[in-house]
């Protein structure tokens, strides 16, 4: 998918949009930033829409998370969901993320000093499961230690983005619903989902019997839903299909922008020591209280994790559906305009748009020095948009974001992580995933820093909290 929107986007350079068709349906692949913000934006009624890839009647837990919902529906469920994270209610998650990015780091650490070539994606998934149990389920799981436990295994297997049985089942679903619904078509069967529903009605049933509170995602979806039936509303919020949603839309999303993170950095030592540096210094200036602020205050930090996330987005492709026919200006000088019909698609490709070098200079180098430098002018424009563009963007990024940002602090202030021989380099990009990955996996180096800020011991201890 990576190779093949780079080609269309590449169709013709001075085009402001060109046209393919999938399938029966034509598509407009989106090439203009300006057009770019009249579809996500403006004119963001018309083009609210994805095209579903799961059926809520044959996958009702994947049906219903917010990224597929429609109209009104979409509407109110977003609403309710936004206060979720904001940024006290992500501050009071904070020691419950740290606890697991310490737990994992110093089960890295140990590891590395036995074994230092290790394929970090699978590592950073266990991260990203423990976390997301944590924060979002409310129950703990140490899947660093224990990779068969059930809640790693079911969500390893429930949002897999790889193989051609998942893109045949995903194109069905898009393409095809009635052919779908006649084979039984489901990407998380019945007993994989009875296991994530069970798991998260025992845990509020248990929370509502004894009395407990705990300040986590599960938490506030249940006091959302609380307050909106007092009201006399009729809530849209589905506790255990939202609380998945946040698991599948996190799971590998995170673990693979957090790893191409790490590629960039691995492949460029001087930036991952200048990292390094700052983490000292940060730890030094805290005495080792590192608090949420602190985190979000480290500008190379944030200009790393950005600049990977503009050269190598997870994410590849932005889609809306059209509501209602829409004339756009024409692609080029003497052209006629060209109006979307009612029903087709438009595509934004987001890696193609972010590695274009009419919009960046040197766009193949990965530089963090850009947004060090014009940071909040390119992270507001319209050619950036990791997490999505509009009313639609993800509603989980910040989420995200400070997700991978702790994990980073703690591998870094602890180890340094160089290319080995399994290293993909050049990078290629996997043939075989929907999703922006490594050919190979992500094999790296991982060793012990050789010296390490003396008030690391400080962090660590102030990260465990004892609300486990």
């Amino acid at each position: 998918m990576p190779s093949l929107l780079q080609k269309l986007y590449d169709l013709h350079p001075d085009a402001k949009y060109v046209g393919f068709y999938d399938f029966a349906n034509p598509v407009v692949l989106l090439r203009d930033t300006d057009i770019i913000k009249s579809i996500t934006v403006k004119n963001f009624e018309t083009f609210s829409e994805h095209r579903s890839f799961a059926d809520k009647k044959l996958d009702p837990l994947l049906g219903g998370m917010l990224f597929l919902l429609t109209g009104n529906e979409w509407k109110e469920t977003r609403t309710q969901l936004t206060p979720i994270f904001t940024s006290s209610k992500l501050k009071g998650m904070f020691s419950l993320m740290s606890d697991v990015a310490i737990r994992f780091t110093d089960y890295l650490y140990k590891k590395s000093e036995k074994e230092q070539e290790l394929e970090i994606k699978i590592w950073f998934t266990r991260y990203t499961n423990d976390l997301i149990a944590s924060c979002v389920f409310g129950v703990g799981v140490n899947s660093i230690k224990d990779p068969k436990n059930p809640l790693y295994v079911n969500g390893t297997i429930a949002t897999r983005m790889t193989g051609t049985l998942r893109f045949l089942q995903i194109h069905t679903l898009r393409r095809w619903r009635w052919l779908a619904r006649l084979l039984n078509v489901k990407l998380i069967p019945n007993y994989r989902s009875k296991f994530f529903e069970d798991l998260i009605e025992d845990t509020m049933n248990h929370r509502d019997t004894k009395g407990i509170y705990r300040p986590d995602m599960l938490q506030f979806l249940m006091e959302t839903k609380k307050k909106s039936q007092a009201e006399g509303h009729s809530s849209t919020i589905d506790v255990p299909c939202h609380a998945f949603s946040f698991f599948f839309g996190g799971y590998d999303t995170v673990a693979s922008q957090a790893s191409l993170t790490v590629y960039n950095l691995a492949t460029h030592p001087e930036i991952q020591e200048r990292l390094q540096q700052e983490i000292d210094q940060v730890l030094e200036k805290t005495q080792g209280q590192v608090t949420y602020d602190t985190i979000l205050g480290m500008e190379y930090l944030d200009a790393v994790l950005n600049e990977a996330m503009r050269l190598h987005p997870t994410s590849i492709v932005l889609d809306r559906t059209c509501a209602k026919d829409f004339e756009l200006p024409p692609a080029l000088p003497g052209h006629k305009p060209f109006t979307i019909k009612k029903g087709m698609s438009v595509w934004i490709p987001i890696r193609a748009v972010q590695n274009d070098p009419k919009n960046y200079e040197d766009p193949d180098k990965y530089n963090p020095e850009r947004f060090l430098q014009d940071g909040k002018k390119i992270v507001s424009s319209n050619k950036f948009f990791p997490f999505g563009a509009g009313p639609r963007g993800c509603i989980g990024s910040r989420f995200a974001v400070i997700e991978m940002k702790i994990l980073l602090f703690h591998v870094y202030a602890r180890l340094t992580i160089r290319p080995c021989s399994k290293t993909n380099i050049p990078f290629k990009v996997s043939k075989n995933a929907l999703v922006l990955t490594s050919e190979n996996g992500f094999w790296m180096n991982v060793k012990p820093r050789e010296h390490v800020s003396p008030f690391l011991n400080s962090a660590v201890s102030n990260g465990t909290s004892k609300t486990e």
